[in-house]
């Protein structure tokens, strides 16, 4: 689980213990968690922006 808010994060670790892996939400975060993954989902709720959207190899990300 990646996020920024700091207190939800430790209430997931306090939750689920050591079945879940908790990081503060950085570029960096990102970058290592996705790199070995299979899968990835992500989410967010932002009001009257766009919805998140599917990002695949094919689109120019790095592999």
């Amino acid at each position: 689980m990646i996020d920024r808010n700091v207190d939800r994060l430790r209430q997931l670790d306090s939750l689920f213990g050591n079945r879940i892996a908790t990081r503060y939400s950085t570029a960096a975060a990102i970058e290592d968690a996705v790199h070995d993954a299979d899968v990835v989902i992500g989410g967010a709720l932002i009001p009257g922006a766009a919805a998140p959207r599917l990002r695949t190899r094919g689109d120019g990300v790095a592999a």
